[in-house]
């Protein structure tokens, strides 16, 4: 090599090194994609560091604020470079499912400090600013040196210890790294005498517990406490009816889990206020119950009754409907202190309020008709509900044009179970057209291709 060209190249390759460096150096240095969970475990334990974890998704606002905003800025570079292995974790792809499952990952983005050993330290998350994000490494480090871990206190409890001040200090902790309390908050709201039951810190701990973001709080005595004393520790009337809708969902999902029909007639009771509400009735709750616990016989028959309803609205009735949230809610926004431009976009986004809620619950049921080993009958009725569907939206499709593409999907598929496929075939096209999500176009194009294959359709329900 001429030794000109070799200084030139090794001064370049210097040159680039500093460049890479320096801007390496001014934020957070992540492990790179595709890194498996064991590396960043193993590297942490080489290098006596926590493992700071990034959980996000692709799709998730905040998360990629941070990733703009915050994670390049070399204080928090400095900070989290020397203090952690940092690594990114797509709740979505890969380990996320598992360990977003793992740490009860509910929100994002979620930040997750751990030892390791795979213990979890510390957790925080949402978007914040970059000072508020030091703080946060500054309270996990802390945390790490504390001397009462999570595994010490469960070690504590699974040896017998039932005693009020330990169940506390133990609710706290676990409340702190967002584990599941329901049962165990439960308990401990049992054996409270009178005078203990509306201590403030108590109430405050069950409060804190039914947040919508923790969802440990489910319906029974510590939701009755609360509704009953809440007002001491400055919770309002609205504050605790969201508390209570959290709770309803929390005992659902239990309901769902456990197959547990007294637990869904509790629910059945303490929703009983929203019978008139278009998604969340008691009758979509049975039907949501039927579907998840895979009892298909039972959601045909539950999903109809749901239909039905929704059928009974008429246009006129919904038109009325609409209106009145309409003209309820649009002088409120017109005070409002935002730009012209956002407050028209929200004035036209109340437009048509109850309409697309009948809509959804259309596609909603339709679209676990064709997923529950539906009969001829149950497909008859699938096509009718679904063809109100499509000329509700047809009304207006700019106003919905971010749920007209999926129902064009939905609307082909059940034309297609029917052996309608011509028909099938163009509302899929049609779909595919509207649909502005290139993920979604490509999955309405494989469905289009394989219909067009197929076209004798012998692969349709009959």
């Amino acid at each position: 090599m001429n030794p000109y060209k070799k200084k030139y190249w090794l001064l370049s390759f210097v040159i680039l090194m500093l460049v890479y460096g320096k801007s390496k150096a001014q934020g957070i240095d992540f492990m790179p994609a595709g890194t498996s969970w064991a590396q960043a475990l193993q590297t942490a334990r080489d290098s006596n560091k926590l493992i700071f974890v990034d959980v996000y998704t692709e799709w998730c606002g905040p998360c990629k604020t941070m990733d703009k905003e915050i994670f390049p800025l070399e204080a928090v570079g400095k900070k989290y470079n020397a203090s952690f292995v940092n690594y990114k974790l797509d709740a979505e792809k890969g380990m996320g499912p598992a360990l977003k499952s793992q740490y009860r990952v509910i929100s994002y983005p979620t930040y997750l400090f751990v030892k390791s050993n795979g213990t979890l330290i510390y957790r925080t998350n949402s978007s914040m600013t970059a000072a508020a994000f030091l703080r946060e490494a500054d309270n996990a480090l802390k945390e790490a040196k504390n001397p009462v871990t999570l595994v010490q206190l469960d070690s504590i409890y699974q040896s017998g210890n039932r005693e009020k001040q330990f169940l506390y200090t133990y609710l706290k902790k676990r409340l702190q790294l967002k584990q599941d309390n329901v049962e165990l908050l439960e308990y401990y709201a049992g054996i409270l005498t009178a005078e203990e039951q509306t201590d403030t810190l108590n109430l405050q701990l069950i409060a804190d517990n039914g947040h919508f973001l923790m969802r440990s709080l489910k319906l029974g005595k510590a939701l009755d406490l609360l509704m009953q004393y809440g007002s001491k520790i400055g919770l309002s009337e609205e504050e605790l009816s969201g508390i209570q809708s959290t709770a309803i969902d929390k005992t659902f999902s239990l309901a769902v889990q456990q197959k547990n029909k007294t637990l869904l007639q509790q629910v059945f009771k303490a929703n009983q206020k929203n019978d008139d509400d278009f998604r969340n009735n008691n009758k979509a709750l049975q039907a949501g119950y039927d579907f998840q616990t895979k009892n298909y016989p039972a959601y045909l028959r539950s999903a109809t009754v749901c239909a039905k309803w929704l059928m009974h609205f008429s246009d006129a009735t919904l038109d009325s409907m609409d209106k009145q949230v309409y003209d309820r809610v649009v002088p409120e926004l017109r005070t409002t202190d935002m730009s012209a431009a956002e407050r028209e976009y929200y004035i036209q986004s109340y437009k048509r309020t109850q309409s697309i809620q009948v809509i959804r619950g259309f596609e909603d049921i339709c679209s676990k008709v064709i997923q529950s080993k539906p009969d001829k009958q149950a497909l008859t009725n699938a096509a009718v509900w679904s063809k109100r569907m499509i000329y509700l939206l047809e009304k207006d499709t700019a106003y919905y044009q971010y749920v007209y593409p999926t129902a064009l999907k939905t609307y082909a598929e059940v034309l297609y179970a029917n052996h309608r496929t011509p028909e099938a075939i163009r509302f899929l096209e049609k779909a595919v057209v509207v649909t502005q999500d290139e993920k979604r176009k490509t999955a309405c194009n494989e469905l289009l291709n394989k219909w067009k294959q197929n076209k004798d359709n012998k692969t349709a329900i009959k």
